[in-house]
């Protein structure tokens, strides 16, 4: 990805560490808006979709436009002084990163957005955040990634390995309570559009389900943005003093480096989605 740059790498035993730095030349928050906020509207609202039934409804097309900049309106989250809107938005453009990078650097392949799937856009996800698997020559790898932001001047963040929702807690969640990651794949299996995501999905499921670690490996994948002048290397916590303790997984820690207040940013972009579409 051509707006990383590769800032620090540890690798040991198969786990990997790396951290990066998102490009801050010149107009990168513009840059960046533009990559992120096709995204947003996709994620939030079938806009395609509901103009596409609408217009077979014989609707008038200026009402249609007009519906659709206010469903946008309705479903991207806003930014108030309610503080669940707040971090819905943080959360989920942390999230926005993590599925951005995981498709560029790895070619993971994510089939069901956990964001577009949640029934209110305006309430946080459970589950693992991002559930995906890679192929390579005819290796499957299941991906689980947890995604968080975090602005915390402690290393590691809190959200690391310390706090009762921290990365540490959920991503080893996924990897003991087999039969709830079991569930959370076959949920994913059902809602996939593409018949090659199902038949992989499918298969993946079955390995798990009879703990076949020779045909399925097992990434465990915190994934944490960063204010980027807080970053160090000892960012990474429990997960890299004592990686044996997510087996059969092997750690993907990454770390992308955003030299930009979190909250701010996100709700810049956020509202700039907003505002594109009309107030």
């Amino acid at each position: 990805m051509e707006e990383l740059t590769l800032k620090e790498k540890f690798e040991n035993d198969g786990h990997i560490y790396h951290a990066y730095d998102w490009d801050i030349s010149d107009g990168w928050k513009e840059r960046l808006s533009e990559k992120i906020i096709p995204l947003i509207k996709q994620l939030y609202l079938d806009c395609e979709g509901l103009t596409k039934n609408l217009e077979e409804t014989g609707l008038d097309k200026e009402r249609i436009e007009k519906f659709i900049k206010e469903s946008q309106k309705v479903a991207i989250p806003k930014n108030s002084k309610n503080p669940n809107n707040l971090s819905v938005r943080r959360s989920d453009f942390a999230e926005i990163i993590a599925l951005i990078c995981l498709e560029g650097l790895h070619d993971t392949i994510i089939p069901v957005r956990s964001i577009a799937n949640r029934e209110l856009s305006h309430v946080t996800g459970r589950g693992v955040d991002i559930l995906g698997y890679e192929e390579n020559n005819g290796n499957v790898a299941l991906i689980l990634c947890e995604v968080k932001g975090s602005s915390d001047a402690s290393s590691p963040p809190a959200v690391v390995d310390r706090s009762e929702d921290s990365m540490k807690n959920q991503l080893f969640s996924y990897i003991s309570n087999r039969k709830k990651t079991h569930e959370r794949i076959l949920r994913i299996q059902m809602k996939s559009k593409k018949p090659e995501h199902k038949k992989m999905l499918a298969k993946i499921a079955l390995w798990w389900s009879q703990n076949d670690d020779t045909s399925l490996k097992v990434i465990v994948c915190p994934f944490l943005v960063r204010k980027g002048d807080l970053y160090k290397n000892t960012d990474y916590g429990f997960f890299k003093t004592e990686p044996d303790y997510f087996k059969p997984g092997k750690i993907r820690f990454l770390i992308v480096c955003l030299h930009e207040d979190l909250n701010s940013l996100s709700n810049m972009i956020y509202d700039k989605a907003v505002d594109e579409n009309g107030k």
